[in-house]
C-alpha cells in the first residue's frame, strides 16, 4: 500500500475513534463545533474522512474537549512493549506538554 492511502486510512481511523469518544461523552457534533470554534460541517469532515486532522493543536484540542488522553487520538497503534514506542510516548508526552504550556499563556 502507498504512503498516500495509509496517511488517508489512519486518519480516517483517527476520526473514527474521535467520533466514538464524542457519542460516548454525548457530545454532538455542533457542541464540539462551537467549543473548536468551527463550523459544523468542517467537524463532520474531521470525524467522516479526517479532513482537517493533521494538526497537532487540533487534535489536542478535541482531547481536551472529549476529556480523553491525546495519545489516544494520534491513532498508532502499537505494543507497550517495543522500545520505538516508549520513545514515540516521551515524544508525545513532550508535545502534550509544550500544548499545555501554550494554553495557559493565552
Amino acid at each position: 500500500m502507498r504512503a498516500e492511502n495509509l496517511k488517508r486510512l489512519a486518519t480516517r481511523r483517527c476520526g473514527e475513534t474521535i467520533r466514538e469518544h464524542r457519542i460516548r461523552r454525548g457530545y454532538s457534533q455542533a457542541y464540539v463545533a462551537e467549543r473548536l470554534g468551527i463550523e459544523e460541517i468542517s467537524y463532520s469532515r474531521s470525524e467522516r474522512n479526517g479532513s482537517g486532522l493533521d494538526s497537532v493543536f487540533r487534535l489536542y484540542m478535541i482531547a481536551q474537549i472529549l476529556d480523553v488522553d491525546f495519545k489516544e487520538l494520534v491513532c498508532i497503534e502499537y505494543q507497550p512493549s517495543d522500545e520505538s514506542n516508549l520513545e514515540r510516548d516521551a515524544m508525545f508526552d513532550t508535545v502534550f506538554h509544550l500544548l499545555t504550556l501554550l494554553r495557559t499563556r493565552r
